[in-house]
């Protein structure tokens, strides 16, 4: 009951935000084009400057299905959007608040947490357009919970959940791998059982999480010929994205963004310092509980840094060698956030 008020407090509140619509970006209209396209029985496509419509493979199909299956009851995709991101926001918020009771075993930190996300910059911001990434968050939450949960104690049934889950991550979006192959180097590192034990279970895990995106790059290639239509170029990583990278962040921390910069680090130097002593708090309290064992703590606070690494580390090899475009912004790094800032 502590976590459903600040899930419903911040659906509500973006229900209200949202009340004329989600906001819209070009990709946006991929995604919703995409749908009516489904809806209409032409399939994952879009028309092409040819006349004619072609089949789409930048973009994996789970957001763009979600919003066309209500199609046949006359809903248009656009306001499916925003409704599927109100119940999006307050699921977020309900699976974050858990993982940070399964950290500190605290009631109220958890409240705090979910509060804290319920309210962050990155959430709300993501949550009130019509993009892929609140989908993205939900799997990579749920994830992370089931895989806490085969760590707790390896059996195939949390293992195929966790797998399973992650496999819906990255048809929800490509970046998506990052996210299998942390899952797979925790259950390696992690999991203290036999190295016979982790190999097969980190070897059925890839196996279950990537079949699903298996077969949809297969279709692309049938489809079009490629199967992200992406192409291998070698541009390096720039002084420029770092800073884009560290403005962005310091973005999330300062709630005056247009003073003067003293003044801004002056609100992210305290805002970090009120993290550190929640954190610390949040430690205590669970050193003081005999179901929180250091061992747990230290395995879902390696598991989170193991996905914001992995992410980050996909994102410079993304820019470096697929597409040096990616803006390094609030929207591309949202996941990471959610790792490791709100459930931290």
């Amino acid at each position: 009951m502590a976590l459903v008020l600040p899930a419903l407090f911040g659906a509500a509140v973006l229900a209200v935000a949202a009340r004329w619509g989600l906001g819209l970006s070009p990709d946006s209209a991929v995604y919703v084009g995409a749908a009516r396209s489904i809806i209409s029985g032409r399939g994952f496509s879009l028309l092409a400057d040819s006349g004619n419509f072609a089949p789409i493979i930048y973009y994996p199909p789970l957001y763009p299905l979600l919003l066309a299956l209500p199609g046949s009851g006359g809903l248009d995709p656009v306001s499916v959007a925003k409704w599927l991101n109100i119940l999006l926001f307050g699921a977020n918020i309900f699976l974050a608040g858990t993982i940070t009771f399964a950290l500190t075993a605290s009631l109220g930190a958890t409240v705090i947490t979910a509060s804290l996300v319920a309210t962050a910059f990155p959430m709300v911001m993501v949550h009130s357009m019509a993009w892929s990434e609140p989908l993205f968050i939900f799997f990579e939450l749920w994830g992370i919970i089931f895989l806490l949960s085969y760590l707790r104690k390896p059996g195939y049934r949390s293992l195929v959940a966790a797998a399973g889950v992650i496999g819906l991550s990255v048809l929800s979006r490509y970046a998506g791998v990052a996210f299998v192959a942390s899952a797979a180097v925790g259950i390696l590192v992690l999991d203290s059982g036999l190295w016979k034990r982790r190999v097969v279970h980190a070897g059925a895990f890839l196996a279950v999480s990537l079949f699903p995106i298996s077969l949809w790059l297969l279709r692309n290639w049938w489809a079009a010929g490629s199967a992200t239509h992406r192409q291998f170029s070698f541009h390096p990583l720039g002084v420029d994205r770092v800073t884009d990278v560290i403005n962005t962040i310091i973005s999330w921390f300062t709630a005056f963004p247009h003073v003067s910069s003293w003044f801004q680090m002056l609100t992210v130097g305290l805002t970090v310092f009120g993290g550190l002593a929640f954190w610390l708090w949040g430690r205590r309290q669970a050193a003081g509980d005999e179901s929180i064992s250091p061992n747990r703590t230290k395995i879902i606070t390696s598991l989170l840094a193991l996905i914001v690494a992995s992410y980050l580390l996909l994102l410079v090899v993304s820019i470096s060698f697929l597409d040096a475009q990616i803006p390094v912004d609030t929207r591309i790094l949202s996941p990471a956030y959610v790792a490791f800032g709100a459930p931290g």
